[in-house]
This record gives C-alpha cells, structure tokens and sequence, in this order.
C-alpha cells in the first residue's frame, strides 16, 4: 500500500501547488511542502531495517529546512526543488537498470505482470522504453530547472505541475497502442493490473521492480 500512497501523492501534490499558485497563495505551497517533508521524515524515521535510505533522510530535512526559512523570509525558492530533484532521481534511477548485467525498468515490469521472461522482441523494446523514459525525465528536469530561472511562475507551474503528467499521460498511451500494434496481446499489460500488483507489494520487497527486480 505504501507504492500506492506514494504515487497518489505524487499527482496530488503538484496540482496542489499549481492551484494554490493560481490563486495567488504559493507560501501555502511550502507549508504544504514542509508538512510534506516532515511527514515522510518521521515515517523514514520509524521504518526498519532495508527501508531505512539515509540520503532521503537528509533530503527531507533539507526541504523542510528549506521550506521554513522561505516561510520567515516570504521566499518560495523551495517549491523550485521538487520537480528537479524528483526528475533527476527517475532520470537516474531508470538509467541505473541500463547498465550491463542489470534488467531495464521496463522488462522488470513486463516479467512481473507476466510472471515470466519476454521474448527477445519485447526485451528489445523494453530496453529502447527505458532509454526513452531516461531521457526525458532528464529533459523535464532541465527545463524545470530553465523556467524556475527565468519564467514566471504560473508558467513554470503550468509545465512541472501539470503539462508534465500530461505528457506522461500521452507517452504512456502511446506506448500501450504501440505495444498492442507490434506485439499483440502478449506485448500488452493492462496499468490496472500492475498497478494493482504494485500497490500489494512492499518496496523492500526483494521481486519488487523499483528495488529489488531482477539481474539477468
């Protein structure tokens, strides 16, 4: 249940932030972002054992920290650091799975909705999704980064917070249709299904595809 929190707050958070940015309320935003912090800290704090991951420990307490002096200092630059930070880990994180001897993301998800190996085709195009996912997760972060330096900040907003899951949204379409197209049924797995096979599984869990996955 963990995997589904995380990701449900992983969609509510920004377009949280792109309301309260509308309305002319972004330091509700980064109170928002220190509860946040605070929250996730805490919960760090009292996990066991494999769940204990001490660099996002200081992560927190940096964005907290962060978040309470703009707080005193009617700053909002903390809002800045989320869509970077997050996009630069998932940049890395999926380019992690690309080295040699490692499984991509994309086939550790396909082995584990299919419990089973992919064909050599599908291998191949899980390999070439990963890439793909790699670069652009780097390329929203560089942008993120680009418009909270020179744009203003509805627009920088309008893309970190809300035209990014749009394009997810489309990416993700398009993949499935491709897969559908070029590999038939066995190319697809439905998201409601792996979504739902994620959500029941532990991220310590050692099978799990964002920590635990597989070797080849």
């Amino acid at each position: 249940m963990r995997t589904f929190f995380l990701m449900l707050g992983l969609v509510i958070y920004p377009l949280a932030v792109h309301g309260l940015v509308l309305l002319g309320a972004p330091w509700i935003a980064v109170i928002g972002l220190v509860v946040t912090s605070l929250v996730s800290l805490l919960a760090l704090v009292l996990a066991q054992g494999a769940n204990r991951r001490y660099s996002w420990l200081a992560l927190y307490v940096l964005l907290a920290a962060l978040g309470v002096v703009n707080v005193m200092t009617d700053l909002i630059y903390a809002l800045f650091l989320p869509p970077v930070i997050i996009n630069l880990w998932l940049m890395l994180f999926f380019g992690a799975t690309l080295r040699p001897g490692e499984t991509p993301l994309i086939e550790r998800l396909m082995r584990l909705e299919r419990a089973g190996r992919p064909s050599p085709g599908l291998r191949h195009f899980a390999r070439r999704l990963t890439w793909i996912w790699t670069l652009y997760f780097g390329a929203v972060a560089a942008v993120s980064l680009l418009l909270a330096w020179c744009a203003p900040l509805e627009v920088w907003s309008l893309f970190t917070n809300v035209l990014n899951f749009i394009f997810i949204g489309v990416m993700l379409a398009v993949q499935y249709l491709y897969r559908w197209v070029r590999f038939g049924r066995a190319g697809m797995l439905p998201p409601w299904r792996l979504m739902r096979r994620l959500a029941g599984m532990s991220l310590s869990d050692s099978a799990h595809p964002f920590y635990g996955g597989v070797r080849k």
